[in-house]
């Protein structure tokens, strides 16, 4: 039963990484959206498939892009993304290479500046890295792990919500279709000219409202995610000290009074009925 509960909670605390794959990275707005540096990343971070990968060989092809790309924007988003690889398939046991390792990029990430989206997948990460090996600890020690590791995530929780991620998302249901604009004629056509400028503008603004739209999306993500793994850190397993949760989540929260009650009650749903007092 115990196993069970790291699993899920491991799983809890990396699904942000996962989602985020799925709805960012893998359909960009425009080419221009995947720098040469993303493209690099996704190679190499694409061939790990979990148990019996060489990883530590994709870690050192991942770290040669340094040489390349060695901005203080690109060394975060390098150290982001070896996290991120190693904590992206969960954890296999609590002794896992991949844990030690994901909490180590993850600090050397967060070094560096590093944008909102990426800044709360790398909180996400390294809360889950800071209480995966403590699961079948003393409870003393487990305890011990959690407020670190509570910390951690609620930081990152705070980010997002300091951005406004909201509490409900429905996808638009009519976008603005963009427009091709083709002329054969004399291209300084004072009509051409404006109408072009006019097309100009048209996508621009098409293509700021995709990315604003991507940008609440992923948040709502990180909220969602990331109240997961705040209760369920103090559900699954004893001690089940709610009050303890409460007054890290006031504190970190402030402000967000209404994430604070929808940790706590996500929390109480999930204790076992035996365990709550």
């Amino acid at each position: 039963m115990l196993k069970n509960r790291f699993r899920w909670s491991a799983k809890i605390t990396t699904i942000i990484v996962c989602i985020m794959a799925s709805t960012s990275k893998s359909f960009p707005i425009s080419p221009g959206d995947s720098t040469p540096l993303d493209i690099n990343l996704m190679r190499i971070i694409s061939q790990d498939k979990g148990e019996g990968t060489d990883i530590q060989k994709l870690e050192d092809q991942c770290l040669l892009l340094l040489n390349d790309y060695n901005s203080p924007e690109d060394k975060g988003k390098i150290y982001a993304n070896i996290a991120f690889m190693y904590s992206g398939h969960g954890y296999s046991s609590l002794k896992s290479i991949r844990i030690a390792k994901t909490e180590e990029y993850c600090w050397k990430a967060l070094e560096y500046p590093l944008d909102t989206i990426t800044t709360c997948e790398t909180y996400a990460s390294l809360s889950g890295s800071q209480i995966a090996p403590y699961y079948e600890r003393p409870a003393e020690e487990f305890t011990k792990a959690r407020k670190e590791s509570i910390v951690t995530c609620l930081t990152g929780l705070k980010l997002a919500l300091d951005n406004n991620a909201p509490k409900e998302w429905k996808e638009q249901q009519v976008h603005r279709p963009p427009i091709v604009l083709t002329h054969t004629g004399d291209p300084n056509d004072p009509s051409y000219k404006k109408r072009l400028k006019e097309v100009t503008k048209w996508n621009e603004e098409l293509i700021a409202e995709h990315k604003k739209e991507k940008f609440e999306q992923n948040l709502f993500i990180i909220r969602r995610a990331a109240i997961d793994s705040c209760a369920g850190l103090y559900s699954s397993k004893p001690p089940y000290d709610t009050n303890e949760l409460e007054k890290f989540a006031r504190d970190i929260l402030k402000g967000h009074d209404d994430a604070v009650d929808e940790i706590m009650i996500r929390t109480r749903q999930l204790i076992p009925q035996q365990g709550h007092k």
